[in-house]
């Protein structure tokens, strides 16, 4: 186990961390099955941030704080190991059981709340992601046979799960102190605090815990976002954009970029947002902020 703490011990980006992760529990394991959720507090709900040996590599899928192993391990901060289940006892039971109170609580649907396990779990095992005492996030782990994660199983994996957790608190706690301590050359640097906090899973941003927007729209207004909290820049261009297409997961079409910063300048001016931004030029635009920007990454 200690190859692959150290493993996530180097790891410098979330992609890496995940690769480790996946690489680790099934080399040394034998565990090809694994689900990383983390948590909202003030949404009290688990967001899925990665999935590892499912045929459903869907992202968009939440539960609510008390719901099925993982719903446990998050509320209770202890780890939840079931050794043998029988094949109509899942995770997936657990949510189709839980759905009325699901809906009632959260408003979600059944392709949101659905989430597959493997083909025929024999055993599970919830490990809640703590930091100083405090959850944020439960690793989730399947097992093909029964007792695959037994009492030794999970005291080897607990360290793991610890040195995860930190891994992805470190990257988390960067970004946070870095938008709030650095300093800003522009007119931010005074006036109101301004809260954005964005979902990595489906690219939702909230404004002052408001909804704004999502999708390749809301990954464009994060990125923008963050180099002006960071650098206090705030003259931008397409050109510059289109060369993070893959990280702003931006699609292949012709004037596809200019449509999603047209969207989001739209409901900018709609919302009367603190934020705002504005066309300067051809391929050139600016963010407008009134206040101070203090950016939060939900999913780290």
């Amino acid at each position: 186990m200690r190859k692959v703490s150290q493993a996530l011990c180097v790891c410098e980006r979330r992609e890496e961390i995940l690769n480790a992760l996946a690489k680790g529990l099934e080399q040394y394991l034998g565990l090809a099955h694994h689900k990383l959720w983390t948590l909202d507090t003030h949404r009290q709900c688990l967001s899925l941030l990665a999935s590892h040996g499912y045929p459903d590599s869907s992202l968009n899928v939440e539960m609510p704080v008390g719901l099925g192993p993982v719903g446990i391990a998050a509320m209770a901060g202890l780890p939840v190991r079931i050794d043998h289940i029988l094949q109509s006892t899942c995770e997936s039971d657990y949510h189709a059981n839980a759905l009325e109170h699901a809906n009632a609580v959260m408003g979600q649907t059944r392709e949101t709340m659905s989430c597959q396990t493997s083909t025929r779990p024999c055993c599970q095992l919830a490990l809640p992601l703590l930091v100083q005492g405090r959850v944020i996030g439960v690793l989730f782990i399947e097992g093909q046979h029964p007792r695959h994660i037994n009492a030794d199983e999970e005291d080897a994996l607990v360290p793991i799960a610890a040195q995860l957790a930190s891994s992805l608190a470190m990257m988390r706690a960067y970004l946070v102190e870095n938008s709030a301590d650095e300093p800003c050359s522009s007119a931010s640097a005074h006036g109101k605090s301004i809260d954005i906090r964005y979902h990595d899973n489906d690219s939702s941003v909230f404004l002052d815990e408001t909804y704004l927007i999502r999708g390749v729209s809301g990954a464009l207004f994060w990125k923008i976002a963050r180099i002006h909290a960071l650098c206090g820049r705030s003259e931008f261009t397409t050109r510059e954009l289109h060369r993070c297409a893959a990280e702003l997961r931006l699609p292949a079409v012709h004037d596809n970029l200019y449509a999603r910063l047209l969207l989001l300048q739209r409901r900018l001016v709609e919302r009367a947002a603190p934020v705002q931004i504005e066309r300067t030029g051809r391929g050139r635009f600016r963010i407008l902020v009134n206040g101070t920007l203090r950016l939060n990454h939900a999913d780290f």
